[in-house]
């Protein structure tokens, strides 16, 4: 709109943290991409420190970096020279706009005086309950009888593997609502925006990552396989042993989830006194429930197994048959994962397959 930077005026009412577009999907990390997002929270004492740990090392950004700490994360992201352009407009941060009259804005904090009739005000405040996702009643479950409930986020800002996931789970398991909604974990009742937010979504994903492959042996085969998780083999070059080794291997990223998750269970955290509800997620009184439904754990993996109406294959990328032998070593080097599929891990592979890694 041809407008010099010198006519913009800016009211911060808060600042924020933005993760840094550039260095966030940079291709060449890889995996790293997102696996750096664990090792801040294990090292320090503080979600502060934390942020300022991720600050350090380039993942995250404010427009002061000699300013306050922002206490509000609501995952906006940004490339290194938008961030520079930003803090170049001229800013104003005496809270929120309470009122606008002919002459002057009146803030929390003072009053700034309106110098041209012809200025134009844009209003872009967001809600403090993250566009309708952040408030969720404590006891909101997403599976009823005849009825989903949309809007958790099941995987950290991930609404489309979010989806995919209830998707996966509404397809597959069979009128078992108690039993689902004792596997998943999210985050519930108000939140601000807050800085501590991000720590929170990563343990319950975890959490409900690693209660579904628990309990469900064909979770780990979509999981895997979904075009929506960006951790998927397909989207690193194809091969599934690259994936395993960043989760079991030297990067340990299971091991580290599973640390943090234990951290936060122990409150470790100084500035954080709760636990985002993901030591227990049901409470006494539904404890009878919980164990009769996960009794019938055999139960729902044979219902699971005849329900073939709709197959996972037809919406995500066919694994081939785990039985297919390897002979072109040449072609097993083009990506193991397209050949031999090894979803059943080394047990399905043969001795070839193996040799180039």
């Amino acid at each position: 709109c041809n407008v010099h930077k010198s006519q913009l005026t800016w009211i911060i009412s808060r600042d924020v943290w933005f993760f840094m577009r550039d260095i966030m999907f940079d291709e060449s990390k890889g995996y790293r991409s997102l696996t750096d997002l664990l090792p801040p929270f294990l090292q320090e004492n503080s979600v502060k420190d934390a942020y300022l740990n991720f600050e350090k090392n380039g993942i995250m950004g404010r427009l002061q970096p000699d300013g306050d700490v922002p206490e509000v994360f609501k995952v906006p992201f940004i490339d290194r020279d938008e961030l520079e352009l930003l803090r170049t407009i001229n800013a104003i941060r005496m809270g929120r706009v309470q009122s606008i009259e002919e002459n002057k804005m009146i803030l929390d904090h003072g009053e700034v005086p309106i110098t041209s009739s012809n200025t134009l005000f844009v209003d872009c405040m967001a809600g403090d309950d993250m566009y309708g996702y952040g408030s969720l009643a404590e006891d909101y479950e997403i599976f009823e009888p005849g009825r989903v409930n949309l809007g958790p986020i099941l995987s950290i800002f991930n609404p489309s593997l979010s989806s995919a996931l209830v998707a996966y789970m509404e397809t597959n398991i069979v009128d078992e609502d108690e039993t689902k909604n004792q596997l998943l974990y999210f985050l519930k009742g108000h939140l601000s925006g807050n800085r501590e937010m991000f720590l929170g979504m990563l343990c319950s994903e975890f959490k409900t990552n690693l209660a579904l492959s628990g309990k469900f042996k064909s979770f780990l085969k979509f999981y895997v396989s979904s075009r929506t998780n960006p951790m998927s083999p397909q989207h690193h070059g194809g091969s599934l042993f690259r994936y395993l080794w960043q989760v079991f291997g030297t990067p340990a990223t299971a091991k580290k989830c599973s640390a943090l998750t234990v951290k936060v269970k122990n409150k470790e955290f100084e500035d954080v006194e709760h636990t985002f509800g993901i030591e227990e997620r049901i409470s006494s009184s539904s404890k009878k429930g919980r164990n009769k439904g996960m009794s019938q754990g055999k139960k729902i993996e044979k219902t699971m197994a005849l329900r073939r109406s709709i197959e996972l294959g037809q919406h995500y990328p066919p694994l081939p048959n785990l039985k297919t032998k390897i002979k072109d070593k040449d072609a097993c080097k083009r990506g193991c994962w397209q050949i031999c599929g090894c979803a059943s891990l080394p047990q399905a592979m043969t001795s070839e397959c193996c040799a180039h890694l």
